[in-house]
């Protein structure tokens, strides 16, 4: 019925309602075909059918059906169709009124009303929006009240708009500023028609009001630019001017824009023997010839004065017609700059020509040098024949004279001197001996003394006055050597990268494949040790401590591997600030009773207080530390003991010594003790070590500006110190020892709502643990799969609050899994954490970069993975 939706649904309950009332069928179709509504046609047995057309105001007709029994009177049948054709109409209007108010509300900002004394009796549309005033606030009020708290009305604007008023004559973009109650300012444009009645008495006014704010700022951005311009600016429209800025003005010579604008003409301005040549540039414009729209000319100023001035001309559209913009800078003085710079030109000119004379004379001087040179000279004429070509070419080739002048370089290379196949490397020759440019060509040629060399041609073109190519003059170079020399160093940097290469995938290889069963050993020993209290022996409790202490170091051995290694790459991170000694040595503490305990020696610490901060990264300062206390404690004797002791030093540095009764270091092994895979005593393996924990100390404390040094008499003991810098700040920490102390013990995770946990991971025993972890954890289920394809149906079939993802997965990686779920729209923002084996830098940030909310490396650390798993289910 080409009605909104909501118009045919009530129209067809009308239609329903009569239908019932009256006991009828109602059919409504088209014309053309088509029913549009049927309504209570199957309810009453058909005995009388009535056809009419029903007619809609403004041309849409319809058929219209009613079946009926007898009973139904003549006169319910005309009711019928009558209250069909009412509300048929009646819709059809007020979608009419309401397309039109769409239409309006589309055509302006507001619309408004006024009644005969000029006073608002209607508005709508975005009035508020853009005054910042209610209709309300502006209903009864007349244009002169409301817009006479803002404005001077005594204005000749304003007095000559409210005459128009007073005329009751049409007016259109009247245009005024309106400051807002909030203070912005709008321009806004108004348009008012009057209203008559049938006699002919004027009844108001009924217009609109649109906001120009954009437009009329950028009236004014243009106005200043323009104006504010250092460069001349003119428009013109088939020559005669119509707008002028300052600049242009004041570079003409003129007082004013008015002044200028009154020439007319630019043909008036233009110097006389310019005018022929600007005249037929116009007609070709105007012919639509492509042409130059950059020109120099020369015009008069008001004094006659000529003045050269350079210009940019542009088509544009100005107050409705095309016009040319032109911008205009004074090129006056570079034009007499360059005439003075032709006339040195011409002065030069003649002296080179006095001295080419002189030089040909020296042409045979010049000759005699480059016999002498250690590189060969050449030339060719126009034909690229050889003309010339030093004695230094024939002693390296075996050649005559004969063979090589009157001959090409082409020709002599492929005929005489037979080297391999370069057609590449020619056809490039070629091409620049074509175009006559410069050239500089390599190649391989048999020589006197050697089966290959490689020689260097370099050439340049000649050409005459009259810019006509004369040949080329050039030099060539035995290059063998430093060709030779950057294929060995090419070569050696190949193998360099390679075995990087290689070292860096061992390092990962390694990492994996000791992490992946340290996972397993050390996760399964701590959640032994934390759940198997009350049912284990003290025997077996101290037996599993064994195998988690020896986990543990094997993990610290691999660790040092890695850091050194990445010391060596340059890939090592040292973080530097502000940090008090006796601090980080209090920190060490706890660790250094565990090697007292292990290797049964006692520890005192006679660090001090009150020493200048240390410039130093915190957690390699520690490692260091621990390093040089497990070495004391590991070298000493049964029931030794080990000294810290602290020291500010006088060149600036701050020393810890860690000292030792213990064994001792041979005088020949001292130079060794920071040599790689070396052990500290010679013990050869009698003491568990990789023998890389000095040297990884001395690279970390030499990475943060440090120095480390030590004093040994064999069977006495050893001293060992650390110097760290001192820090730039001059206070002295009073902080109390405690203050950095860490806090033993472990987060217990405990959530307090059921949350699921998908662990993507392909081995057992890692499943296994990870099961193991989470039945200790309180309203957590682990739902798990091999593959990262099944883990992410499952994820969305599950949705977990929680997925856990191994890298190394068969089929698609834990990277290109994490980015398909990131992917996902339902569960982009789900919390992924990747768990693997691989703790190099490179993969972290690799996986960081796909995706990973967290990336936690195996071996799993139980009481950091439990604060993790507080933190995120919380």
């Amino acid at each position: 019925m080409d009605l909104p939706t909501n118009y045919i649904s009530e129209f067809k309950e009308y239609a329903l309602q009569l239908a019932e009332a009256f006991k009828v069928g109602i059919v409504i179709s088209k014309p053309t075909g088509g029913i549009v509504l049927q309504v209570g046609y199957d309810s009453h047995p058909i005995e009388n059918v009535r056809n009419v057309d029903l007619h809609i105001e403004g041309g849409v007709n319809f058929n219209l059906e009613i079946s009926s029994t007898a009973h139904v009177s003549e006169t319910a049948l005309n009711a019928i169709e009558k209250s069909l054709n009412f509300c048929l109409n009646d819709l059809y209007q007020r979608y009419r009124i309401e397309r039109y108010e769409m239409f309006l509300d589309t055509a302006a900002d507001w619309f408004w009303e006024s009644d005969p004394d000029n006073r608002f009796v209607y508005l709508s549309g975005k009035v508020e929006d853009v005054l910042g005033l209610r209709p309300a606030q502006i209903i009864g009020h007349t244009r002169r009240e409301i817009h006479g708290r803002q404005h001077d009305l005594s204005t000749p604007q304003w007095q000559a708009h409210l005459k128009q008023l007073e005329r009751h004559e049409p007016y259109c973009d009247f245009e005024t500023r309106w400051v807002r109650p909030d203070g912005g300012i709008r321009h806004i444009s108004l348009s008012g028609q009057p209203i008559w009645t049938q006699k002919g008495e004027f009844a108001g006014y009924r217009g609109t009001g649109l906001d120009i704010t954009g437009k009329k700022q950028a009236q004014i951005d243009f106005q200043n630019l323009v104006e504010g311009s250092i460069q001349g600016i003119c428009i013109h429209r088939h020559w005669e001017f119509v707008f002028v800025n300052p600049a242009l003005v004041k570079m003409c010579g003129y007082d004013s824009a008015q002044e200028f604008l009154a020439v007319g003409s630019v043909e008036k301005m233009i110097a006389p023997y310019e005018r022929e040549r600007l005249y037929e540039y116009r007609l070709a414009k105007e012919r639509g010839e492509q042409i130059d729209t950059h020109h120099v000319a020369d015009y008069l100023t008001k004094s006659g004065e000529v003045i050269t001035l350079e210009s940019i001309n542009s088509l544009i559209e100005w107050k409705g017609q095309k016009a040319i913009l032109s911008t205009v800078i004074d090129v006056t003085q570079q034009k007499k700059a360059g005439q003075k710079l032709q006339e040195h030109r011409d002065q030069l000119q003649m002296l080179v020509d006095e001295r080419t004379q002189d030089l040909m004379k020296s042409e045979q001087r010049f000759r005699n040098v480059a016999e002498a040179a250690s590189d060969w000279f050449w030339e060719t004429d126009e034909n690229h024949k050889v003309t010339f070509i030093s004695e230094r070419f024939y002693e390296l080739f075996d050649l005559t004279h004969e063979e090589v002048l009157g001959n090409s370089r082409l020709e002599i290379v492929e005929n005489q001197m037979k080297i391999p196949d370069v057609s590449q490397v020619w056809s490039q020759h070629l091409e620049s001996l074509n175009h006559h440019k410069p050239f500089s060509i390599r190649y391989w040629v048999r020589g006197r003394r050697a089966d290959r060399v490689c020689i260097e041609i370099k050439g340049k073109p000649l050409f005459d006055d009259g810019g006509v190519f004369k040949g080329y003059i050039g030099a060539g170079s035995d290059v063998t050597q430093e060709v030779e020399t950057q294929e060995a160093l090419r070569l050696a940097v190949k193998e360099a990268e390679s075995a990087n290469s290689a070292k860096s995938d061992f390092l990962s290889n390694m990492s994996h494949e000791l992490r992946t069963p340290l996972n397993a050993i050390l996760g399964f020993a701590q959640l032994l040790e934390n759940n198997g209290q009350a049912n284990m022996t003290e025997r077996q409790l101290m037996q599993l401590k064994h195998i988690r202490l020896g986990g543990e170091h094997l993990l610290e051995l691999v660790n040092e591997i890695l850091d050194l290694s990445k010391i060596e790459a340059g890939k090592l991170t040292i973080i530097a600030e502000d940090v008090d000694l006796k601090n980080l040595i209090d920190m060490c503490l706890p660790y250094a009773s565990a090697f007292s305990e292990k290797y049964n020696v006692k520890i005192e610490d006679r660090s001090v207080d009150g020493l200048p901060l240390i410039w130093a990264d915190a957690l390699r300062a520690k490692q260091a530390l621990l390093n040089l206390l497990s070495n004391a404690a590991k070298y000493n004797q049964a029931n030794g003991t080990v000294w810290i002791d602290t020291m500010e030093t006088s060149d600036g540095f701050v020393r810890v010594t860690i000292r030792d009764n213990g064994i001792g270091i041979r005088e020949s092994d001292k130079e060794k003790i920071f040599q790689p895979f070396q052990r500290a005593a010679g013990q050869d393996g009698v003491i568990e070590g990789t023998g890389i924990g000095l040297v990884l100390t001395k690279k970390l404390l030499e990475e943060m500006g440090g120095r480390i040094g030590f004093e040994s008499n064999y069977g006495e003991g050893s001293a060992f110190w650390l110097d760290f810098p001192q820090s730039v700040t001059p206070e002295k920490s009073n902080a109390p020892p405690d203050q950095m102390q860490q806090v033993d013990g472990r987060s217990v995770c405990a959530p307090q709502t059921h949350y699921t946990m998908l662990y993507v991971e392909d081995n057992p025993s890692n499943l296994s643990l990870m099961a193991g972890i989470v039945d200790c954890i309180p309203n957590l289920r682990m739902v798990s799969a091999h593959t990262a394809e099944i883990g992410l149906t499952m994820l969305q079939a599950q949705k977990p609050d929680l997925v856990l993802m191994d890298i190394n997965l068969p089929g698609m990686d834990g990277f290109q899994a994490v980015r398909e779920i990131r992917a996902l729209e339902k569960v982009k923002d789900l919390p992924v954490f990747a768990i693997s084996a691989d703790a190099l830098s490179d993969t972290i940030s690799k996986g960081q970069d796909a995706g990973f909310d967290r990336y936690l490396t195996k071996p799993i650390n139980l009481p950091h993975f439990m604060s993790i798993l507080d933190e995120v289910l919380k």
